[in-house]
């Protein structure tokens, strides 16, 4: 099986996420229910919720046996019963021990392997031992036969609805086996080891015997099988590991070699339990499986962990729990001292505390640097990935405290950046710059044709505005407040304006004086109006620019303010916020590139890239070109070269179904079908070329010419008739020739669609065969649809 059939069966087994998270956490639990087995197996607790226990002999048996040695010499059998029962009770040692509680017998249902481990289940157990081999070989067998097809499938996007469900339950099926049916499937190969065990052991088979018949045959599968395993389990470890940030399946993240020591772990305490069962030696396998639980979450503290927080927390709690529980019982095992239950539950209890310690500590440090954004500078690769995730999470989520966090850290980016970067076109679109650079060039030509009007509207007036001025300057004060509150002419000759005992000469100064005054407020009216209209136009064209603001900014002015106020709707804020996250996606693609100037030969930075711009940017050509970049470096693996592969399938695949989507919108012709369609015309065999094809176009060409002499012959007012006849049995012989070809060609390449075209043509146009050219191209139409 060569390394890209490999890759197309991992393909298809992540083509769906067939285990939801909270499936996996019960995994986890049932798992973790399966190392404190192994833990307190052989270890018994002292119950001191219970009285002590009095182990006494029955002395109810000896009693008749007494009473007839002495019948003689009893008077009264009752009081002599009742004083032999009280004289031997009391004169009998009485033997008094703690009442013990066993752990592992509270949670042996999670192993079922363990109910095929009794005296007399040997047939159990080998029926068992055989149909986990056979389900493990059935699943890897159907895995590499079916893989390549059902790649084909999903490759060609023609999945159906029972090829999803098959694909469902392979997936499911292998992470199963990986996971909580790990050990149980390990008990089953270990016991193959052990022969004539004891018949007072605990979960010992006592019929399966070193020379028998049965050993030979079921030793060397359970050695084999177990490599196997081993193998696919490392295989698909680093193949199925989903390091993709912001990925929807559980056990996504960097957690590879990991995964492998916590496995060893297992196998420690499980090799402990099955050659070690009445428990005399588990501290050698106990103290050693500490040791490895311990490297295990030393590396999921320095950056290997689950990018899910809730799966990434109880794998955390439980492998603290497992490793603080392993260290105190060995060390009460070595110190040959039982603790109590309420001894189990303190130390339950601290290491919950310690856990709790370590994630806090584990949340500080992360904290303090994703905060000041010093790892882009100073951390390694691994961490740096780690920083990362944790960022994009943050980002993805996009509440309104990671906001806060996009706008620091962009900020404080900005501060820092002294060469030519983007992050100011993220600042100008994060401020909305493009868009008020749009609203002011159409709000400038609107000003210009607003200052057009208005000198046009004032040089009606400019002449008479020009002679008021010196006599509006030299009017009273209370005159011009009268002009400003809007008195006309119309107001003042509607007052009432009474003059007594004025003389003649006076009248006249005065009639004089109100003509100039009428005169004045009724050119200073005009100017007024005028600067009315100017006053309407200027207010239109500030509701014109408002309504245009609105336009472009997708929003009116008054809701200028924070997103998630009440003044915003909810499509508003929802648009504002979805804003936000496209440009903090954008900073992350910045900090992405700096990291990718930082290590330039590691690729897991450039596929980070890659799948930003794909799953959250949407923009499958970079994608494409950072996958490129990616295939030439040297220092490839094989998981990340497994996810180049998935990559640029999941892409090709977007792209094809984009494609077709468009074909049919816009009802255009399909230029990858006419470039499959002739690639594959190119590729036809010299049989058909030199044969069939030659075959069919000579005798078009003399079907044709005989047709065309036929007709010219008819045409003649004393037509030869025998000439007819010739150039009818020449037709004929032609048409028969070309119905030979078209079966050869239509078996070899049924999907020739020119050919059938060319031959429906024919049928049509010189046999007149209307019908059988019809059909032909309904040919065409069924070989284009499928």
């Amino acid at each position: 099986m060569g390394r890209d059939h490999l890759f197309k069966i991992n393909y298809v087994l992540l083509y769906t996420n067939p285990c939801i998270k909270p499936i996996y956490h019960i995994l986890m639990l049932f798992e973790f229910l399966q190392m404190v087995f192994l833990t307190f197996y052989g270890w018994s607790l002292k119950n001191g919720f219970v009285n002590l226990l009095q182990e006494t002999i029955d002395v109810e048996k000896y009693i008749p046996k007494l009473i007839r040695q002495r019948a003689s010499d009893i008077q009264n059998v009752t009081e002599e019963t009742m004083s032999m029962r009280h004289t031997l009770q009391s004169a009998q040692t009485v033997e008094i021990s703690d009442p013990t509680w066993r752990m592992e017998d509270q949670v042996k249902f999670s192993n079922p392997a363990l109910y095929l481990l009794d005296i007399n289940s040997k047939q159990q157990y080998l029926g068992g031992f055989w149909a986990s081999i056979a389900v493990f070989y059935a699943l890897i067998i159907s895995l590499v036969l079916l893989g390549g097809i059902i790649y084909q499938k999903v490759s060609a996007a023609t999945v159906t609805s029972a090829t999803k469900i098959i694909i469902r339950f392979v997936t499911m099926s292998l992470i199963l086996f990986q996971t909580v049916l790990q050990i149980p499937f390990f008990t089953l190969l270990l016991q193959a080891f052990n022969c004539g065990e004891n018949p007072l052991t605990p979960y010992a088979i006592k019929d399966i015997e070193c020379n028998g018949s049965e050993r030979p045959i079921i030793l060397p599968f359970a050695l084999v099988t177990m490599v196997v395993y081993c193998v696919v389990y490392i295989v698909q470890m680093h193949l199925m590991e989903r390091a993709q940030f912001g990925s929807q399946f559980a056990w996504a993240g960097r957690d590879r070699l990991t995964c492998i020591i916590r496995l060893i772990a297992k196998l420690l305490l499980l090799c402990g339990f099955i050659f070690d069962k009445n428990g005399e030696s588990m501290v050698e396998f106990m103290l050693p499986s500490c040791v490895f639980l311990v490297i295990s979450l030393y590396r999921r503290y320095q950056g290997c962990n689950y990018y899910d927080k809730s799966i990434n927390t109880m794998h955390t709690l439980y492998d603290i729990v497992i490793t603080y529980h392993l260290f105190f019982v060995s060390i009460h095992i070595l110190a040959n001292k039982r603790y109590q239950i309420s001894g189990t539950i303190i130390f339950i209890l601290t290491s919950l505390i310690f856990h709790q310690l370590y994630y806090l500590q584990f949340n500080f440090r992360n904290t303090r640097v994703i905060n000041k954004l010093l790892f882009v500078y100073k951390a390694s690769s691994n961490h740096c990935e780690m920083y990362l995730q944790l960022i994009l999470d943050k980002f993805i989520t996009a509440t309104q405290q990671d906001q806060l966090l996009f706008f620091g850290l962009l900020y404080g980016h900005v501060e820092n950046c002294r060469e030519a970067c983007m992050c100011e076109g993220i600042i100008q679109r994060l401020e909305k710059m493009h868009q008020f650079d749009r609203l002011v060039k159409k709000a400038e030509n609107l000003h210009l044709i607003t200052q057009n009007a208005i000198d046009g509207m004032a040089m009606t007036n400019a002449e008479g505005s020009n002679n008021f001025a010196l006599e509006r300057n030299s009017r009273s004060s209370r005159k011009d407040d009268f002009m400003l509150i809007g008195f006309t002419s119309d107001n003042i000759n509607r007052q009432q304006i009474r003059i007594e005992d004025i003389d003649p000469e006076s009248k006249t100064i005065e009639r004089e004086d109100r003509s100039k005054d009428i005169e004045y407020e009724v050119q200073t009216h005009s100017v007024g109006a005028s600067r009315g209209k100017i006053t309407k136009e200027v207010s239109k064209n500030d509701e014109e620019i408002l309504q245009l603001y609105e336009e472009i900014f997708g929003h009116p002015l008054e809701h200028e303010t924070d997103p998630n106020s009440a003044n915003f709707t909810f499509e508003i804020s929802h648009m504002e916020t979805q804003r936000i996250k496209e440009l903090s996606f954008k900073f992350f693609a910045l900090l992405l590139d700096l990291l990718i100037d930082r290590f330039p030969t590691k690729a897991c930075h450039r596929l980070h890239l890659a799948e930003l711009y794909k799953f959250q940017l949407s923009k499958q050509f970079k994608a494409i070109f950072e996958i490129v970049g990616c295939q030439f470096l040297e220092s490839n693996d094989l998981a990340t070269n497994f996810q180049i592969f998935q990559l640029m399938g999941q892409i090709e695949q977007e792209l094809q179904s984009t494609h077709m989507k468009q074909v049919e919108k816009l009802q255009q012709i399909d230029v990858v079908r006419v470039y499959d369609y002739n690639r594959q015309d190119s590729n036809l065999t010299i049989n058909i070329i030199l044969r069939a094809f030659l075959d069919f176009q000579r005798n078009e060409l003399l079907g044709t010419s005989a047709a065309l002499k036929f007709w010219r012959e008819l045409q003649q007012k004393e037509f030869n008739a025998k000439n007819l006849q010739n150039y009818g049995h020449q037709i004929s012989r032609s048409l028969g020739r070309i119905q030979d070809a078209e079966r050869e060609i239509a078996r070899l390449c049924p999907d020739d669609m020119k050919f059938y075209f060319r031959y429906g043509m024919f049928l049509i146009n010189v046999i007149n065969n209307d019908q059988d050219g019809i059909d032909q191209f309904k040919k065409i139409q069924t070989t284009f649809t499928n």
